[in-house]
């Protein structure tokens, strides 16, 4: 009850002003306990609003990006996206603006959440880092090649994929790439730094240069099994990759 509230009740004893305030201060109640359930309702409407927006990016997001990995940049349709997905080209332009914003952001996203997911959880904060990398490298194929629809040897890394086809002729994507590029490097330069820390690597060895070396290599493998659709190639080849990390132990 406020204090003007108060003070008027006070001031004015009289029976029927008391019976009025009662009155209102129960319609006052009512009216608070009814806009509290609609605000509610509101609330609930919101998130589910928000949750199906989400959803609905998300899933354009993903077709772009499959659409990409698989025919590249220039060969991705707008039109192949909307019949993935089953939504409209209005619904499409309501979050991106082009062809380009989408793209980027399907990359963008798809690839960072990919690093995290397959890179960084997995080797960082591993007791033996070296050990673990080498292991990682080995198992590549059954933890992606072999257990995900999209990615496939055939169809390359898409992150060198892309480098190849759009850094030369875009900006935007010579940028974008390149910072999804040194991220990777990144999770494999930490992956050195905590060896080095635990004197698992021998004196002298830059972590950086080897997390560059050894991600050219993975690359130069994957492109190597690419043109022969051979998951069997990637093996014989990063088994290589193995070997030089094993010389870099102390």
């Amino acid at each position: 009850m406020s204090a003007i509230l108060r003070g008027r009740l006070k001031i004015k004893g009289n029976p029927l002003h008391l019976s009025r305030f009662k009155r209102c201060l129960a319609q006052s109640r009512r009216e608070k306990t009814c806009r509290l359930v609609v605000e509610s309702d509101m609330t609930s409407h919101a998130i589910k609003e928000q949750s199906a927006a989400t959803d609905t990016r998300q899933r354009i997001i993903a077709a772009a990006f499959e659409d990409i990995y698989l025919n590249g940049y220039q060969g991705a349709s707008l039109n192949n996206i909307i019949e993935k997905t089953g939504f409209t080209k209005g619904a499409l332009y309501h979050y991106f603006r082009s062809k380009k914003e989408l793209a980027l952001a399907a990359i963008e996203e798809t690839v960072t959440d990919f690093l995290k997911q397959y890179w960084a959880e997995p080797l960082l904060n591993q007791p033996e880092p070296l050990t673990a990398l080498i292991h990682h490298i080995r198992s590549l194929p059954t933890l992606v090649f072999e257990h995900c629809k999209l990615f496939q040897i055939k169809n390359g890394c898409p992150l060198n994929n892309l480098i190849q086809e759009m850094s030369p002729i875009d900006e935007d994507f010579a940028k974008t790439l390149e910072a999804l590029y040194n991220n990777w490097q990144e999770i494999v330069t930490a992956v050195m730094t905590e060896a080095k820390e635990k004197g698992q690597l021998r004196e002298g060895v830059s972590a950086e240069d080897t997390a560059m070396f050894i991600l050219s290599c993975i690359e130069g493998c994957i492109t190597t099994a690419k043109k022969s659709n051979s998951i069997e190639i990637y093996r014989r080849c990063t088994a290589q990759i193995e070997q030089y990390i094993k010389s870099l132990m102390a």
